[in-house]
């Protein structure tokens, strides 16, 4: 009930822009409050690509890179990785790229595995490969979010606090990267308000902050996220509704340089 009360809370704060601070200060002394991480779920994948309906399968299918994301094994850096796996399987699922969502389902069980999720999330992530192999690509869609859903909720729940901020930051950076990837192929700015997505970016930048593991804040992964953030939000705040190609082709880069950050280390 808790995880089901987590998740709709989460999602109807999203879509009014604002974020759910479930770790309100309470009758605790000042200085024992920690610090305060909000839990607003990631939008969803399938919507979110899902509404550049203009585009074909071969679109989508292009929009996939080349290689899967793959980072060293730190644990942060695994973290910021499933989450960037998470958007690039729903992407496969709308290419009907069967080999590239297997190659994609495999890392994101075996960064399930280092991360020590629980086995619930775990026999999910071994589904996925079974729908993949019979092609139910409509149930893989909802699995698939399911998954996301269910890890970031066993994070959250588990106070694994910085973890479930690099997860997060993974996932949404992925996801904006390959919406600005398309438009870029394929602008229609009547399409572009889609990345306008001010909940979750400004949940992202107050966790960011209130990271509190003192190694991963030394990383420059870290700082560099950070800044990029910030300069990702001036431009989404920058427009009422629409963007400019030139908007579109600055949250490319930096979502991409974010990215690149965490694969250098």
């Amino acid at each position: 009930m808790f995880r089901r009360r987590l998740i709709i809370y989460g999602l109807f704060l999203l879509l009014t822009g604002t974020t759910f601070l479930l770790n309100a200060q309470n009758s605790q002394p000042e200085a024992q409050v920690e610090a305060e991480f909000y839990f607003a779920p990631l939008p969803s994948f399938n919507e979110m690509f899902s509404a550049l309906d203009y585009l074909e399968i071969r679109d989508f299918d292009q929009a996939l890179e080349e290689d899967v994301f793959r980072v060293t094994e730190d644990v942060y850096q695994v973290a910021f990785a499933l989450g960037v796996n998470t958007a690039d399987a729903i992407i496969a699922t709308k290419a009907r790229n069967t080999e590239k969502l297997n190659e994609i389902a495999g890392v994101m069980i075996e960064y399930a595995h280092f991360l020590g999720l629980s086995e619930e999330i775990l026999r999910l992530g071994d589904e996925l490969h079974e729908m993949i192999g019979q092609g139910e690509w409509d149930n893989l869609m909802v699995s698939l979010e399911k998954y996301r859903e269910e890890v970031e909720v066993s994070l959250y729940e588990s106070r694994q606090f910085d973890l479930f901020t690099l997860m997060q930051l993974g996932g949404w950076t992925q996801g904006l990267n390959r919406t600005a990837y398309m438009l870029m192929n394929n602008y229609n700015e009547a399409k572009t308000g889609i990345v306008a997505q001010k909940g979750i970016l400004n949940s992202l930048i107050n966790n960011l902050t209130n990271i509190k593991d003192k190694y991963l804040r030394e990383q420059s992964f870290y700082a560099m996220s950070s800044e990029l953030y910030q300069m990702i939000r001036e431009i989404i705040y920058s427009q009422k509704e629409l963007y400019t190609e030139k908007n579109i082709e600055d949250l490319f880069s930096h979502t991409q340089k974010v990215k690149l950050g965490f694969l250098e280390g």
